[in-house]
């Protein structure tokens, strides 16, 4: 056995076990003690054999899927952690503090004090990616697919090869139930995620004047910024969670245009509606916080899209077809049809293919600036105005 350790930053409004200590085994599917907005900001590490991960990032998944198995490497790593645990390295609570100022006299604020560790990450040429999970995610599937989708970006062949360029996901986890029922579970995840936004947006905004303070050189120790990318991506019901933090960010930002917090946004088999990107709608004001894109991506054969629907009474959802108007849509927003290149048998839920084979390395070609239409892609223009692509 050859082992590695995996290391993962994450943030989280979830409820620390044991709660109001330093020592964090784990986190629960309640919100904190301190209440929903409450974040902690932490670093876990993972000892786990790197010859089975190789296996799951050169495994097959056929002709049109390509290679990468990142679904099941995030099984086999909820396995790992299940079975072995996790190390937990706590900075700090962010509203509770005075508790662990008693215990450590010169700790800095958690999110600072995480934000300057990714600065040095970025400075050895590392993009950094925030990641929002899903519906039914527990504490560990949560850590166990960001660290799934880190390998993926990175695997063989994947990285930047002019500029030898990785990436590290930070995971914002929120309490998921982790259950796959389909209704009472579902909205009990739903109504978690609508009142975790608040938990994202201060988040959000915390990285918004940190940067800001890092481009005016206030920030001891640091330069005016290490030249590389931040970027976001949310699965599933994390887009509902994103949808319900903008108007947060909106409400507390203090110019009428938004911060360009990221340089690309991936929304990943999106549980909204599907006019959520429209005037007027929800997420419409999205662009404004990219530099460069958004990149939707869709499975018209995703089962969690069907229950979804289900739920709500014949709603269709974006993450299902795409967006009902396609030239609604702001001119930063592509659309990706993933339909054909998604492997799973009839028993797959066919919902977590941003891990899988050509999928990921579509979304690691646009952070590496590839241009939409260039040929290492697997995908073809379906309608030049509405900026829609098809994956084959």
């Amino acid at each position: 056995m050859s082992s590695t350790n995996l290391t993962l930053y994450f943030v989280t409004n979830r409820n620390p076990i044991p709660a109001g200590s330093p020592s964090v085994r784990e986190y629960g599917k309640s919100f904190h003690q301190d209440g929903a907005k409450n974040l902690e900001f932490g670093k876990v590490i993972l000892r786990t054999d790197q010859g089975r991960i190789e296996e799951f990032l050169n495994s097959s998944l056929g002709n049109e899927a390509g290679s990468g198995n990142g679904v099941n490497l995030s099984n086999y790593l909820e396995n790992e952690i299940r079975d072995n645990g996790l190390g937990i390295e706590l900075y700090s609570s962010d509203l509770n503090k005075e508790t662990f100022e008693e215990l450590q006299p010169t700790a800095q604020l958690a999110a600072s004090k995480m934000f300057r560790e990714l600065k040095q990450v970025m400075e050895t040429s590392s993009d950094v990616v925030v990641y929002i999970h899903g519906y039914a995610v527990t504490w560990q599937s949560a850590v166990a697919s960001a660290m799934a989708l880190e390998l993926m970006l990175n695997r063989a062949g994947q990285a930047d090869v002019d500029f030898e360029q990785r990436v590290k996901v930070v995971l914002f986890t929120w309490p998921s139930d982790g259950s796959h029922g389909p209704f009472y579970a579902y909205w009990s995840d739903r109504t978690d995620a609508e009142a975790s936004a608040p938990a994202v947006g201060r988040g959000l905004l915390r990285l918004r004047d940190f940067l800001h303070l890092l481009s005016l050189g206030i920030v001891r120790g640091t330069d005016h910024g290490c030249g590389q990318e931040l970027h976001l991506l949310c699965h599933s019901m994390g887009n509902y969670v994103l949808q319900n933090a903008l108007p947060y960010l909106v409400n507390f930002h203090s110019d009428d245009v938004l911060p360009k917090l990221f340089d690309h946004i991936f929304l990943c088999a999106a549980d909204v509606d599907e006019d959520a990107l429209e005037p007027g709608q929800p997420l419409a004001r999205l662009p404004e916080l990219v530099k460069k894109g958004v990149s939707l991506y869709h499975n018209g054969s995703d089962r969690a899209m069907e229950v979804s629907l289900m739920t709500k009474h014949g709603k269709a959802r974006l993450g299902d077809h795409g967006a009902a108007h396609p030239f609604m849509l702001h001119q930063k927003i592509d659309q990706i049809d993933c339909s054909q290149v998604v492997p799973g048998g009839i028993l797959d839920s066919k919902h977590s293919y941003y891990l899988q084979g050509v999928v990921n390395t579509d979304i690691r070609l646009t952070m590496d600036g590839m241009t939409a239409d260039d040929s290492r892609r697997h995908r073809s223009l379906k309608n030049v105005l509405g900026k829609v692509w098809v994956m084959k």
